[in-house]
């Protein structure tokens, strides 16, 4: 019997199986999925002379981003004449972590600023240099500055709060605090002082009231001293007069962090209308004798020069 051609069939490639193949259990963050994969791999399932051998092995994450207990898929490929016979399967059931990656930031500074009653700092990013980041990776740096405290000071401490934003923010790590120097120069007291009311001469030393618009900035407490000339020692007392006059009066007002503020104001004691007062009202007196002229006058002229 001749041999019986023209049917057909199928060979199909034989299902290996692989030992010895160990995903290392954890990655620093590299912004790709790869995994490492240790040991040489034992294939199991070959025919006899067969010449087959491992190619190639990869391990995969299930993504890129940082976490822990990570599934990860080992790819292995063949090599050898007779590999197009045989295949192995994708190799599961193995996980590894991922963990973050460190970042540099450097470069920020903080702004000099006048005293405000707070700590708050402003701070400048624009010298700012991030390391470690991933080409593509979409990370930001956030930053808050504050002064150790809100006294005025020349370089003071500013201690800088950062934070990532970013959908790639978690992938990475950093020291989350940094310092820098600034300083805080004192605020200026803003407002005057001025006599309220007016004094009238009663031959007594008279004060007079006055009404101060001084403001400090954070309400800081105001001192204010005060004498009759620019220069020598100012009182807490505001000076008093006893004559008829203008005053000028001179001031100083301190608080803690800011400038010493100086002024002065004026401070009128009028006449007295009253001319039971010694020294009273000067004009009331001279109209008085003025009359007094002019009465006598009528009386002794006729004497003097006769009648007409």
């Amino acid at each position: 019997i001749p041999d019986v051609t023209g049917q057909t069939a199928a060979i199909t490639a034989k299902q290996l199986t692989v030992t010895g193949l160990t995903v290392v259990p954890t990655k620093v963050y590299d912004g790709n999925d790869s995994a490492t994969v240790s040991g040489t791999g034992s294939l199991g399932g070959v025919e006899t002379g067969d010449v087959v051998s491992i190619d190639t092995v990869a391990g995969k994450y299930n993504n890129k981003n940082v976490g822990t207990d990570k599934a990860v898929t080992i790819t292995v490929t063949l090599t050898g004449k007779d590999a197009g016979n045989y295949y192995i399967p994708d190799v599961t059931g193995q996980t590894a972590a991922i963990t973050a990656k460190q970042l540099t930031v450097s470069g920020i500074t903080a702004k000099d600023k006048v005293f405000d009653g707070n700590v708050s700092a402003t701070l400048d990013k624009s010298g700012m240099v991030l390391d470690g980041k991933i080409d593509d990776d979409d990370v930001t740096v956030e930053a808050d500055g504050k002064f150790t405290t809100m006294n005025v000071g020349n370089g003071k401490t500013v201690n800088i709060t950062l934070g990532l934003d970013g959908n790639d923010a978690d992938n990475y790590d950093f020291v989350e605090t940094l310092t820098t120097t600034a300083s805080i120069t004192p605020a200026a007291i803003t407002g005057d002082i001025e006599q309220e009311g007016s004094l009238i001469y009663d031959g007594t030393a008279q004060v007079a009231d006055v009404y101060s618009t001084l403001v400090s900035v954070a309400n800081e407490p105001i001192t204010v001293k005060y004498n009759t000339s620019r220069t020598g020692e100012y009182s807490s007392e505001v000076p008093a007069f006893t004559s008829v006059g203008k005053y000028t009066v001179y001031y100083t007002a301190e608080a803690p962090n800011h400038e010493v503020k100086t002024g002065s104001f004026t401070v009128t004691v009028a006449e007295s209308h009253n001319p039971d007062i010694e020294g009273g009202d000067r004009v009331l007196l001279f109209v008085m004798a003025g009359i007094a002229v002019i009465a006598a006058a009528m009386l002794v002229g006729p004497f003097l020069f006769g009648r007409r």
